[in-house]
């Protein structure tokens, strides 16, 4: 218990010793270029999935490469399919298609896979000014031989979305119901890092909530409501809810803090779950950023763990990111042992809108399998309608 506090002000006094030496540039990755919150880009909180037009705008702008090559992009080839389908402007189209080559060399083995890591397919209809309905289909990885449809098809997404406000400019007030990813931390793209796998806010790991929101330019305040976890295309019993808020400190830095509690049953019994932490975005210049998520996680047995992902990443040009991240997980921390800790560095291209192209190293451990280390490679090409 001491050494995790004393860790936690050292990772703090770090960070406090970053933002102080920032320029007042913009927000690690798309937020370092001065936008404080995800819905400016996309159409929830904690971004991911949809984009807005503006967003669209934007991965043409400032996220991708200016020219591949020498070719510059047409005009038009961010929106939704290449610009190839023009929705109306009520109805927001859009979608993932990741595929992964994975390399893991172990004393014990050595294994490679490929698989289609992602299909999802995604519709936002602004009904009214005040009300927002939202859907998805996409495809899983099985987890039963002879699959049929219902194994490998599922809506990852969905519901609605109540502006309780529409009227208001500064201050906007929102209640989505459905099943989404909720507001808890930093939502990194990468959904095996720690502070997702651990935390349980994998791909398939969705809730099913009630999600009452105030945005300010500057503070947002996220009240959560959950009465279940997704389990693929099966759910969980999970009663309890989430608050989350969060501020920027100036241009460059947004800083947030989260409390969950719920009462859980997998099936063996029910037992309270409990976490808390905080995390910082943060542009220490116009070109390197970071990413820190530090959570406190209680266990089913009711002892207490730690769990932690932190990224810093730089971009050399436009559209292309050279990245280091340090990630650590221990769900008892009154023993050393057992515990995961990974240690990576990795690429990031997006050579024109619509693309990505991201490579990753890990040597990482799990204390509770083996006590070597194991070197993990992973190729992942997205492409995003």
């Amino acid at each position: 218990m001491t050494r995790f506090w004393l860790y936690l002000a050292a990772v703090l006094t770090l960070v406090a010793i970053f933002l102080l030496a920032a320029r007042a540039h913009a927000f690690p990755e798309m937020i370092r270029h001065g936008y404080v919150n995800c819905t400016v880009c996309h159409t929830t909180l904690v971004g991911g999935n949809l984009l807005t037009p503006y967003g669209r705008s934007l991965s043409k702008e400032l996220l991708s490469q200016t020219d591949f090559f020498g070719l510059q992009a047409p005009e038009g080839s961010e929106n939704f399919l290449g610009g190839a389908i023009e929705t109306p402007e009520w109805l927001l189209a859009g979608g993932d298609v990741r595929i992964l080559q994975s390399f893991i060399e172990s004393p014990q083995a050595s294994r490679g896979r490929f698989m289609i890591m992602q299909v999802d397919f995604d519709l936002s209809a602004q009904v009214k000014d005040w009300l927002r309905v939202f859907f998805s289909v996409g495809r899983v990885e099985p987890r039963v031989d002879g699959a049929v449809a219902k194994d490998y098809v599922t809506s990852p997404r969905h519901g609605v979305e109540f502006i309780l406000n529409p009227e208001a400019e500064d201050d906007r007030v929102t209640l989505r119901v459905g099943r989404f990813t909720p507001a808890y931390g930093i939502l990194f793209a990468e959904h095996t890092f720690a502070t997702r796998t651990y935390l349980d806010f994998g791909p398939g790991q969705e809730r099913g909530a009630a999600e009452l929101a105030w945005t300010h330019e500057m503070t947002s305040i996220v009240a959560t409501g959950i009465y279940n976890q997704a389990n693929g295309n099966t759910v969980k019993k999970e009663m309890g809810g989430i608050l989350q808020v969060n501020t920027a400190l100036g241009e460059s830095t947004k800083v947030g803090a989260n409390y969950y509690q719920t009462t859980r049953d997998d099936g063996a019994g029910s037992y309270q779950r409990r976490m808390y932490g905080v995390y910082a975005l943060m542009g220490f210049t116009k070109e390197w950023y970071g990413l820190l998520d530090l959570n406190r996680v209680q266990r089913a047995d009711g002892r207490w763990g730690f769990v932690e992902t932190f990224k810093l990443g730089r971009e050399l040009w436009q559209g292309f990111h050279l990245f280091g991240v340090h990630e650590f997980a221990n769900l008892n921390t009154d023993q050393t042992d057992p515990k995961f800790e990974a240690y990576s560095f990795g690429t990031q291209w997006y050579p024109q809108a619509h693309w990505e192209l991201y490579g990753i190293y890990r040597k990482e451990r799990n204390s509770a399998t083996s006590g070597d280390f194991q070197d993990a490679v992973w190729l992942i090409g997205h492409y995003y309608l």
